[in-house]
C-alpha cells in the first residue's frame, strides 16, 4: 500500500476534478431516462454505477484525454 505508481492519484489532481466530476453527473443523465422503467431498483442501480466508475478511475492508468471519463461514464449507465 505504499508509494505512487501513477495511479491512484492522478484522479484527485485539480486537473482532472472538472472532467471526474461530469462523468459522474453524465451517469446521472443518462440514467434518470430510465428511471421510469427502473422504478425501486433506480437508486441501488444508480450508487452501482457510480461505484464502478470510482473504482475503474482508481485502477486505470492517467487518462491522455478527457474524453476518457466521458466514455467510461457513458459504458457504465
Amino acid at each position: 500500500m505504499g508509494g505512487s505508481n501513477g495511479k491512484q492519484s492522478y484522479w484527485r489532481d485539480t486537473e482532472f476534478l472538472k472532467e471526474h466530476e461530469e462523468g459522474s453527473q453524465l451517469i446521472d443523465k443518462i440514467l434518470d431516462g430510465y428511471r421510469p422503467l427502473l422504478k425501486n431498483d433506480y437508486n441501488a442501480y444508480r450508487n452501482h454505477c457510480q461505484r464502478v466508475y470510482q473504482f475503474a478511475l482508481y485502477i486505470m492508468e492517467k487518462p491522455t484525454d478527457v474524453s476518457s471519463f466521458q466514455k467510461l461514464a457513458i459504458s457504465l449507465a
